[in-house]
């Protein structure tokens, strides 16, 4: 797990700072299926072969995660579930890490981590309520925010270990 977080925060440098990268392709995205390929190939390409990443594979019950990742020295999977943030409320989001990642691709016996990876494809104006929220939250209350429901379900969940809630910005 620590590995993938790893190399998504890779990813996300290299979206920030790099000279050249796929951030202007991945802004002019419209769906997250279009988002899948390219994101699975930077992720294959940081991986340095620890891991091996399969792109929407069965998990229990025919559910399907965006992105199952196993390294070769453990039969654990990490589910990776993506989200392009701009077309999402905060209560959808809540809703999605619940009952999609956690409720349905974590419910594998093997698949006991899974990481929430946020896509803001806009960096300035991102906000989000939820319910039970006085305020509107920025991205970055609203990551923690996530980050605290992830932690509730993991430790309501028995199989569940671990899940951790990132986010790749997309500067202009």
């Amino acid at each position: 797990m620590d590995r993938v977080v790893s190399a998504l925060g890779e990813i996300a440098y290299d979206l920030e700072n790099a000279a050249l990268s796929h951030r202007l392709a991945w802004k002019a995205i419209g769906l997250e299926g279009d988002l899948q390929p390219s994101l699975g190939s930077e992720l294959e390409r940081k991986s340095a072969r620890q891991f091996t990443i399969h792109r929407e594979p069965e998990v229990a019950e025919n559910k399907k995660p965006d992105y199952i990742v196993q390294s070769a020295a453990s039969p654990d999977r990490v589910a990776i579930e993506l989200k392009l943030i701009d077309k999402w409320s905060g209560n959808e989001l809540v809703e999605r890490l619940e009952n999609q990642l956690i409720g349905q691709y974590m419910r594998h016996r093997e698949c006991r981590s899974g990481v929430f990876l946020l896509v803001a494809q806009r960096k300035q104006g991102l906000t989000f309520t939820v319910a039970g929220r006085q305020r509107r939250m920025k991205l970055a209350e609203a990551l923690d925010y996530l980050q605290m429901v992830a932690n509730s379900c993991v430790a309501s969940v028995s199989s569940a270990e671990r899940v951790v809630v990132l986010a790749l910005q997309l500067p202009g």
